[in-house]
């Protein structure tokens, strides 16, 4: 079975050979498509053994990831972005024993990202990556695209396999004008289907990284208002976003009633506990939010459903809001035990630190 990898890129010189080093001996040939770079990332990927071909862009992220599926020959593809390194280490075999065991699945790869806009410190999140190549599966909308097939729907599962993702630090976000780009590829897409729950969704999340909170809200409560059920399955990242956008507002009372209705459904997954304790803390219910930040620390190391789930909130950050509210009861041995614990996940937590000056 041979495994082609299929890529998009712009401008991607500085990172392109990084990004396809751990490729080697992963799959077995590289399919780029250029979406007009200006910094020779063409040329380089030719240079390292890459099928590559320019595509005129098009506003259309779909359609370029399409004109690169056209492009491979192998009998399964693997999809990754420049900004992602995958970990090779056993990483063929997964593939492989994916690909006998699932012949029709979707597989899923989980991509790690190191540093989320907003402040925290990493998340990770499974997004279908590695399927079949076939005329029924193509990927859809111009941004945030996803892979559809044109008939049934296949079974989505995980392959084993992981990578890093870049993407999301500071840096890449404002030298690549990532949001003033999604914010107007999402803004094109809605005048196209104003009533699609999940691109104002993503709308949402583009303002909310923004800290534009009131068109955050404004974009997350249209989408709450279309979806269809709640099985969506980014339906807790939608009302998690929309608590906190309630919160940076000064209502974290709304956005308790907003979010309080769907814990029982992912008592699992610490971020909405989190962020569930959190709100509690705010409207001075401390009991109820010291159960939920210890709630959220006997989930450390879970992989939840979901969506994307941020590494801590199940780790520094309840930890530190424990020693705050010990701190605020005047019970200083304690905070000092829970900034220390803060600590340990994130030894240069700057709040934590003051905190232990302050108890000390």
């Amino acid at each position: 079975m041979r495994i082609s990898l299929c890529m998009i890129v712009r401008d991607e010189a500085d990172t392109l050979a990084r990004c396809l080093e751990p490729l080697q001996g992963v799959v077995d040939e590289l399919c780029i498509v250029d979406t007009g770079s200006t910094d020779g990332t063409l040329a380089l990927a030719r240079e390292l053994g890459a099928r590559a071909t320019s595509f005129e862009w098009c506003d259309d992220f779909s359609a370029a990831r399409n004109a690169c599926l056209k492009i491979a020959s192998g009998d399964w593809v693997l999809v990754l972005d420049a900004d992602e390194f995958l970990i090779p280490d056993g990483a063929r075999a997964a593939l492989l024993e994916f690909a006998q065991a699932h012949p029709a699945a979707i597989g899923r790869v989980r991509i790690k990202n190191i540093e989320v806009a907003g402040g925290s410190a990493g998340s990770s999140t499974h997004i279908s990556r590695f399927f079949p190549r076939c005329d029924e599966l193509r990927f859809a909308g111009r941004v945030h695209e996803q892979l559809v097939h044109s008939a049934a729907e296949p079974e989505r599962l995980d392959t084993g396999v992981a990578a890093l993702h870049h993407g999301y630090t500071h840096e890449a976000l404002v030298s690549r004008r990532k949001l003033e780009r999604n914010r107007a590829l999402v803004t094109r897409a809605l005048e196209e289907a104003p009533l699609d729950a999940y691109l104002w969704y993503q709308l949402g999340r583009t303002e909310f990284v923004a800290e534009d909170h009131t068109a955050a809200w404004q974009a997350l409560f249209r989408s709450i208002e279309l979806l269809d059920g709640e099985r969506t399955p980014f339906v807790a990242l939608l009302f998690e976003t929309a608590a906190y956008s309630l919160r940076a507002l000064g209502r974290s009372e709304e956005a308790l009633a907003l979010l309080v209705p769907l814990v029982p459904r992912f008592k699992e997954r610490p971020d909405m506990l989190f962020a569930q304790a959190l709100l509690w803390m705010d409207t001075g219910r401390l009991a109820e939010a010291e159960a939920g930040f210890r709630a959220c620390l006997l989930l450390e190391g879970a992989d939840p459903e979901g969506g994307e789930s941020a590494l801590c909130a199940s780790t520094w950050a309840p930890a530190f809001n424990l020693g705050v509210m010990h701190e605020m009861l005047q019970k200083t041995a304690a905070a000092l035990d829970w900034y220390r614990r803060a600590l340990a996940h994130r030894p240069d937590h700057q709040p934590s630190l003051s905190g232990i000056a302050r108890c000390s």
